[in-house]
C-alpha cells in the first residue's frame, strides 16, 4: 500500500485556507473588513494550525509504519545498522568539571566524560558507575547530543531522541562497545 505524502502542496494549502476563512466569515459578527484588519493574526493562526495538523499526521504515519498491518515486512531489529562506539570519536564540547559533586568514575567507556546538564544526571551517572563496579553492568557512556559519529539516537516521528546514558550489560554477547 503506498504511503501518503505528508508534504503540504500549494493547492491543498489554498483549499485549507479557503475553507478556514469561509468558516470564519460565517460566524456571527465577523466580516470581510474585520478579516482584512486581522489578516496577519489570521495568517499566524492558520500557519499554526497547519503545523499542528502536520505534526499529528507525521506522528500517525510513524506509528503506522511501526505497528501497522504490514509493519513486519518493513520493520525489523537486526545488527545491520548497529551503532559502534569508537574511542577517538567521543568529543564532548565540555568535560564534566565537578560542579555537581565529586565521584571517582571508573567505568565510563571513554577516558573523558561529557558534562552533565543537572545534578540528577550526575547522580544517575554515579549509580551507573557503582553498578558497573559491582559487576551488574560492564560499561556506561554519557551520550552526546547531535555529534555525528559519536551520538546514539533513536528515530522518532518528529525527530530524534538522544538518551542521556547508554550502558552495556555483563551478559551482552554481541555488544558494539570495544576497547
Amino acid at each position: 500500500m503506498p504511503q501518503p505524502s505528508l508534504a503540504v502542496t500549494d493547492a491543498s494549502k489554498q483549499a485549507f485556507v479557503a475553507a478556514w476563512v469561509t468558516d470564519l466569515l460565517r460566524r456571527e459578527g465577523f466580516t470581510l473588513a474585520r478579516a482584512n484588519l486581522q489578516k496577519f493574526l489570521i495568517r499566524n493562526l492558520v500557519e499554526a494550525r497547519i503545523r499542528e495538523l502536520r505534526k499529528q499526521a507525521v506522528g500517525k504515519a510513524f506509528q503506522q509504519a511501526l505497528s501497522g498491518d504490514d509493519a513486519t515486512t518493513r520493520v525489523a531489529v537486526t545488527d545491520q545498522y548497529a551503532f559502534e562506539f569508537h574511542a577517538q570519536a567521543y568529543a564532548p564540547s565540555r568535560d564534566y568539571d565537578g560542579r555537581f559533586g565529586c565521584f571517582d568514575f571508573r567505568k565510563h567507556f571513554y577516558g573523558r566524560m561529557g558534562d552533565f546538564d543537572s545534578k540528577e544526571e550526575f547522580e544517575c551517572a554515579c549509580q551507573l558507575d557503582m553498578w558497573a563496579q559491582q559487576g551488574r553492568i560492564q560499561f556506561w557512556v554519557r551520550n552526546l547530543v547531535r555529534r555525528e559519529g559519536s551520538s546514539f539516537f533513536l528515530q522518532k516521528g518528529d525527530g530524534r531522541l538522544y538518551p542521556d546514558f547508554l550502558c552495556q550489560g555483563r551478559q551482552a554477547s554481541r555488544g558494539r562497545f570495544s576497547r
